[in-house]
């Protein structure tokens, strides 16, 4: 399973990099306790890659994806979501993600199988205009 580690702001629902960073760099085994119950983790799955010991690279993305929502609904697990995917409505979605002020996104083809080391057209990342990216 791929996944992030994302710490969600508690107001307004966006990812907080900095505090997940402050969060990951305690050394501190109190100090890591505190923070792992007042800072809570979302990991946030987008992809499956082996399932019962078969590799599933040749898949379709679409199919890694529908085992993969199997697998974290299996978990039970709130701090472990599936990440829904925007289909047909991807400018739109592009769009709201800008004016929120996030990084950007990653558009895939449904049919493209995973290629583990190589950069495909099949996988865009698509970051807001240079004006409109988050100040790091």
């Amino acid at each position: 399973m791929i996944v992030s580690k994302v710490l969600m702001d508690l107001h307004d629902g966006r990812p907080d990099f900095g505090r997940l960073l402050s969060r990951d760099l305690a050394c501190q085994p109190l100090k890591i306790q505190l923070l792992a119950r007042s800072l809570p983790a979302t990991y946030v799955a987008f992809d499956l890659l082996y399932a019962r010991h078969r590799s599933l690279l040749s898949a379709p993305l679409h199919q890694r994806r529908a085992q993969l929502r199997d697998v974290v609904g299996a978990l039970g697990q709130p701090q472990v979501v599936f990440s829904e995917g925007i289909v047909g409505a991807g400018r739109a979605f592009f769009c709201q993600v800008c004016a929120m002020g996030l990084e950007g996104v990653v558009a895939k083809q449904l049919d493209s199988r995973y290629r583990p080391g190589r950069r495909t057209r099949a996988w865009l990342k698509v970051k807001p205009p240079r004006g409109d990216r988050p100040a790091r």
